[in-house]
């Protein structure tokens, strides 16, 4: 017959304390990676935003105008060349790029000519900044919401951009 030892082993104090350390753990690791996620997110946006500013403006000399919507500029909307890749038409994939949508408007009758809108797919989780560029070049953000670009032409530059 075997004895059992006393005194051997954890008990489930010294178990739950171990795994509540974890957990403490790993919400910190995993606040951090979130972080990280959304300034690669904007960075990576600030990157698109760069680019969909340029090929707007070689489509304007090339063609004499402003594209009528940003599909204008792709392979798929029969641009050729194509000034942008597919993906970064987000209204014609559906898809955010780097968790951001690109919004391309024409308001029409006087400034701006143009402008892009860039906003998080899911704010705080993709992104938190909304971004704004128009025919002057300049990059802007916003922690607030879209009103007007008249409103957008007043938020700060990004610095970079």
């Amino acid at each position: 017959m075997r004895r059992l030892r006393v005194g051997c082993g954890f008990t489930l104090v010294e178990v739950m304390v171990v795994v509540g350390v974890l957990l403490v753990l790993m919400s910190l690791c995993i606040q951090g990676l979130v972080r990280a996620k959304i300034a690669a997110n904007e960075t990576a946006t600030l990157g698109a935003m760069k680019t969909i500013y340029a090929a707007v403006e070689i489509y304007r000399q090339r063609e004499g105008s402003y594209p009528r919507v940003m599909a204008d500029m792709t392979a798929a909307g029969g641009a050729d060349p194509a000034y942008i890749v597919d993906e970064l038409d987000t209204a014609g994939t559906g898809r955010p790029r780097a968790g951001y949508n690109f919004h391309y408007l024409r308001p029409g009758g006087g400034m701006p000519a143009f402008f892009v809108l860039a906003s998080p797919g899911r704010r705080g989780l993709q992104g938190i900044r909304l971004f704004y560029i128009d025919e002057d070049g300049v990059i802007r953000s916003s922690l607030g919401s879209f009103t007007n670009e008249a409103a957008a032409r007043a938020w700060p530059a990004v610095s970079g951009g």
